[in-house]
């Protein structure tokens, strides 16, 4: 049986303190291990938040400081660990809005940097070109990062490479000006549900709660879930502080993919656009 218990650890970051987020990272990993949980991702850019000034000035390399710090509590807490920070362009260009992923001896498996850069990121991050798939014991997952998960082509790409469960740290967020222009919040976890459904793959999302940057106009709405590919909702934490837990069997998604919803070869094999 290939089963694991899997966290979304939806927490605030306090912008541009480094030391105090990572401190509530290390809580956080306390009480997802406490919980049994083989797996935690952190949401988005969680180690700094969004500062007022350039990601340049808090990026670091990987391996670095920040990501040494992640690596020693996965080691320390036993878990596969996912976090996200700015990465230092090695050869000094913009950061990277990056995530690695560290395994639970402390050795970075992967580092995937977001190649979906939504509005203003354009001009301050640059964009990865490299899809991250990595095969955990109990099962294969892909990399994405917030923005991503608009493109189902992209997402349909990494399960047609073998992606078994979608990682998904994020800072999906609004402001008081979107709401009045009738922005629903909703529409997160929609988009959610919708790429587990029509992927017949598990769907992890981790997303950060509160102020997300100096001046507070943005706010980081959580809901956080982990989604089946059936597409109930396993496990969520609508608001505040949390960890949305739950086991997942990768064995009874393809028990799904094979006896009920025939989604990936059905679209492997009609191409309407061919046929006509």
């Amino acid at each position: 049986m290939r089963k694991a218990i899997l966290a979304a650890a939806q927490i605030t970051v306090k912008p541009g303190d480094k030391q105090a987020n990572l401190d509530r990272i290390a809580r956080w990993c306390d009480r997802a291990r406490a919980a049994g949980a083989e797996l935690v991702c952190f949401p988005e850019l969680c180690t700094t938040g969004s500062t007022s000034g350039s990601p340049r000035d808090v990026a670091e390399p990987i391996p670095g400081p920040t990501a040494d710090r992640l690596s020693a509590l996965a080691r320390d807490h036993d878990l596969w660990l996912v976090a996200g920070m700015v990465e230092a362009d090695p050869d000094g260009g913009r950061p990277y809005n990056s995530a690695p992923v560290i395994d639970p001896a402390g050795d970075i498996v992967a580092v995937y940097r977001k190649i979906y850069l939504f509005s203003t990121e354009r001009a301050q991050f640059a964009r990865g070109h490299h899809p991250c798939l990595v095969h955990l014991p109990f099962g294969c997952a892909a990399l994405t990062i917030c923005y991503d998960f608009i493109f189902p082509a992209y997402i349909a790409g990494l399960v047609d490479r073998g992606a078994e469960l979608i990682l998904h740290p994020t800072n999906w967020l609004t402001t008081e000006q979107w709401v009045r222009l009738g922005y629903d919040q909703a529409e997160y976890r929609a988009v959610a549900v919708a790429r587990a459904v029509e992927n017949t793959v598990w769907f992890l999302s981790a997303n950060r709660w509160g102020p997300c940057d100096d001046s507070a106009a943005f706010a980081s709405i959580g809901q956080s879930a982990i989604i089946a590919p059936w597409g109930r909702v396993v496990a969520e934490v609508v608001d505040g502080e949390g960890l949305a837990l739950a086991e997942v069997d990768f064995d009874a998604l393809q028990t799904w993919r094979e006896g009920v919803a025939t989604y990936l070869q059905d679209r492997r094999d009609i191409n309407p656009w061919r046929d006509e």
